[in-house]
């Protein structure tokens, strides 16, 4: 399976890289240039896209092929407490906060006004 994760290079983010890794995935991250150094200990083992998160051309390149796409952005200046704290021990079940969600639905939106159909 082929995922992309948009918002690779932060905390959250390079947690999913490394879960997705243990599963044998392959990789596709996608972080603002001047993050990509952040994913140097995954280099070799994924596919880095580097440019801005609202460029639909940065977003159709690293989304295509992808069986799946995950979204780990937290708009800059921002503080959310969930993304801190998201790590969940091993095999634990996902439960979502309203707050969370409704950060999902608002990027859900935003990505498909970027990329059209997802």
């Amino acid at each position: 399976m082929k995922v992309c994760i948009v918002g690779a290079s932060g905390k959250l983010g390079q947690y999913m890289v490394q879960h997705a890794l243990d599963r044998n995935y392959e990789v596709v991250g996608v972080c603002r240039e001047e993050s990509v150094e952040k994913l140097d200990a995954f280099k070799g083992r994924i596919t880095v896209v580097p440019g801005a998160t609202d460029n639909r051309e940065v977003i159709k390149r690293a989304v295509s092929g992808c069986d799946a796409v995950l979204v780990v952005l937290v708009p800059r200046g921002e503080s959310i407490p969930i993304v801190r704290s998201a790590r969940p021990p091993p095999r634990a079940p996902v439960v979502s906060s309203h707050r969370a969600c409704s950060l999902h639905v608002q990027l859900h939106h935003f990505l498909r006004s970027v990329v059209g159909s997802i």
